[in-house]
């Protein structure tokens, strides 16, 4: 199992250009993800050129092989 968490907090946050994002895992056995995280102060879908406030991010992911495939 690999996992991974971040934070961001910023007091002034804008952005430039908006784009989407997505998080994939491909190869062969399979892997189960799981993700999550949460935002203050940041709607969704970010306007561009808005500036936010006292901005925070937390997200996190692990992935792994499911149990199926170990044999």
């Amino acid at each position: 199992m690999v996992s991974y968490s971040g934070s961001l907090r910023a007091r002034r946050l804008t952005a430039d250009e908006v784009s989407g994002n997505r998080l994939r895992f491909t190869g062969r056995p399979a892997h189960r993800v799981r993700s999550g995280g949460d935002r203050a102060n940041l709607p969704s879908p970010l306007e561009p050129g808005t500036p936010y406030r006292d901005v925070r991010v937390r997200r996190w992911f692990s992935t792994g092989l499911r149990p199926d495939d170990y044999s």
